[in-house]
């Protein structure tokens, strides 16, 4: 597999976007994945991929650290308290843990990292939730609390429920 210089250039010529071929993963069809390594101030360099099928739709974003393993570990708690605060950036990498004390919430590290805001990290962790939990099933005697607490995490992504803490702690970056 061979990768491509793309079009789209930013200042610095190693931060130039890559493409190349894959297959969809919810289709299979033929599609492009955009690529992109760029280094961020104050954070470390990354690699962020970019995949939309045309045929279905599909979508995908993911954000993988890239350069040498930090010594130790990052902390950042973001204390959300008014509706700007949902539309504050956020990079989440693949080992990194997210936690929400008010609904005494953790994720531990989920494989996938991502590039997005606050609002568009509680609406994935929340999506995700949904669809892969064994407590969703209307069968399950924890339905109502999880329907419950997914109903927090919502509210939170939305602004309604303001204020919270986001913690998202990476052991490697």
């Amino acid at each position: 597999m061979s990768l491509e210089r793309g079009m789209m250039k930013n200042d610095d010529d190693d931060e130039a976007m890559m493409k190349f071929p894959t297959t969809c993963p919810s289709c299979g069809a033929s599609t492009d994945t955009d690529m992109c390594v760029m280094n961020i101030p104050h954070f470390k360099e990354v690699i962020i991929m970019s995949l939309t099928c045309e045929k279905c739709g599909y979508k995908s974003n993911e954000v993988k650290g890239g350069g040498e393993i930090a010594s130790h570990g990052t902390r950042i708690t973001l204390r959300a308290e008014t509706t700007c605060d949902m539309s504050r950036g956020v990079v989440k990498s693949d080992t990194a843990c997210v936690a929400i004390p008010e609904i005494d919430f953790e994720l531990k590290e989920s494989g996938l990292g991502l590039y997005t805001t606050v609002e568009g990290l509680l609406m994935k962790m929340h999506n995700g939730l949904k669809q892969a939990s064994p407590f969703a099933s209307k069968d399950s005697t924890n339905h109502g609390k999880f329907d419950k607490f997914l109903s927090e995490l919502k509210n939170m992504a939305e602004g309604n429920r303001l204020p919270f803490t986001l913690i998202i702690t990476d052991p490697i970056s």
